[in-house]
């Protein structure tokens, strides 16, 4: 009989998989008590960080009751950026089973994003910054299309204060060796 061996490939997609809101529920009662608490430190977490950065932006471009607007849309935010993050993780995830059958993709991204050190190869930060890019872009269209709709912003206003939440909140921790993990 063989033993069988359990490998964790990427330790830092399952934390963002983890805060996807329609998995909380069955993640919590399948691993426990820790996993709420990892839960509602990450999200209050990315909630003090959105209404600060939704804070500043607005008060940078001198918004009247800035701290009132600011306040009215971070919950929209804070999802909106969650959902932009999985999106974004999911499409890094799973295409290279799209190339599965490539060496090239596997010796040159898949190991060094997934298995080792990300900074080992330049495809593979190119991969992963094409994945904080649609991240980036997804949170700017959520923002500036759905969530700051409530803020009653200049259209300016929104497009800069979309682009700070982009920029600023992109998932940069996809750029973190797996390797320093494990």
């Amino acid at each position: 009989m063989q033993k069988r061996s359990v490998v964790m490939y990427n330790m830092i997609f399952p934390i963002w998989l983890i805060l996807t809101p329609l998995l909380w529920p069955p993640l919590a009662f399948m691993v426990g008590p820790f996993a709420l608490l990892i839960i509602f430190v990450m999200i209050f977490g990315n909630l003090g960080v959105d209404w600060l950065v939704v804070r500043l932006a607005m008060h940078w471009q001198n918004v009247e009751n800035a701290k009132e607007k600011a306040a009215a849309v971070l919950w929209r935010v804070c999802l909106c950026g969650f959902a932009a993050d999985t999106i974004a993780g999911l499409a890094l995830m799973f295409a290279p089973r799209l190339f599965s059958d490539s060496d090239w993709f596997y010796h040159n991204i898949e190991k060094h994003a997934f298995y080792g050190n990300l900074f080992e190869s330049v495809w593979a930060v190119l991969y992963v910054s094409a994945g904080i890019l649609i991240a980036a872009v997804a949170i700017y269209c959520f923002n500036r299309f759905y969530c700051l709709k409530r803020a009653n912003l200049t259209l300016r206003q929104t497009r800069l204060t979309a682009l700070a939440l982009s920029v600023l909140t992109a998932p940069w921790l996809f750029l973190l060796p797996t390797s320093l993990l494990y």
